[in-house]
């Protein structure tokens, strides 16, 4: 999982099996994103912005990954800007298959 959403993402996640069992079985990937801020004074702006980020190099660069990310669920936590960028912690966490 870690080193696929790597490859796809091009961030450092750290991830766990969430210890379930059986059919059950989920993992949970943590990390930090930074995009480019379109309005670093909005915080719309920097929430659509930061939604984008996490939708395009998360969500959508990990589905031709494998089929683990198929039904993952990313979020992230209040940003840091600096200048016209942001950073945040971001979590993932979706069903292990296979």
């Amino acid at each position: 999982m870690q080193s696929a959403l790597t490859a796809s993402s091009g961030t450092a996640p750290q991830c766990a099996d969430t210890g379930a069992t059986g059919t059950n079985r989920r993992f949970v990937c943590t990390g930090q994103l930074t995009t480019a801020l379109s309005g670093a004074a909005s915080a719309d702006l920097v929430f659509k912005d930061m939604s984008a980020a996490t939708d395009s190099r998360l969500i959508e660069r990990a589905l031709g990954s494998g089929t683990n990310f198929q039904d993952m669920n990313c979020w992230f936590g209040p940003a840091a800007i600096a200048g016209s960028a942001a950073t945040s912690s971001y979590a993932c966490e979706g069903p292990l298959r296979g």
